[in-house]
């Protein structure tokens, strides 16, 4: 088995790739539309996406939604690993790649957004230092936990 790689996503091979992992978060987690607009989103595919590989297979994928202008806070979005790499740490390299990439491009926040029932994501984000926050006017949605970590 070779090592996983981990790369932001950049041209139309690397976005199919992430467009299928993203469909079969989707049917994996059953609730594709709680999500206003994830069909529209998985379409689009707005912000930067980081992809892991191995062996030429993508294998899971995070997002970063963040303004134009650095200095603000950014959002982490769909973190999903397949379900053969569960268990194998691949979720927590995605989302300290997506960590690093905040900081690198000049964030000062990170926000992300979860359910209760995804209790080892809520695990691994409060491993990372996230830490709950009330949701915002606009984001307020019954049974959705909302988390933050300043960069």
């Amino acid at each position: 088995m070779t090592e996983i790689r981990i790369a932001e996503a950049a041209g139309e091979d690397d976005l199919r790739a992430v467009r299928g992992l993203l469909l079969d978060y989707g049917r994996a987690m059953d609730f594709a539309i709680c999500f206003t607009g994830y069909e529209r989103e998985v379409a689009a595919l707005p912000g930067l996406w980081m992809l892991a590989w191995q062996d030429g297979e993508p294998v899971g994928v995070v997002g970063l939604s963040a303004p134009a202008e650095a200095g603000g806070d950014c959002e982490m979005r769909r973190l999903y690993v397949r379900d053969d790499w569960r268990g194998t740490g691949l979720g927590r390299r995605l989302c300290e790649a997506a960590l690093d990439e905040a900081r690198r491009r000049g964030y000062t926040g990170m926000h992300l957004e979860t359910l209760p029932s995804m209790a080892a994501a809520l695990g691994l984000y409060r491993s990372l230092g996230f830490e709950p926050v009330p949701p915002g006017p606009a984001g307020a949605s019954d049974g959705i936990i909302h988390l933050t970590k300043r960069l």
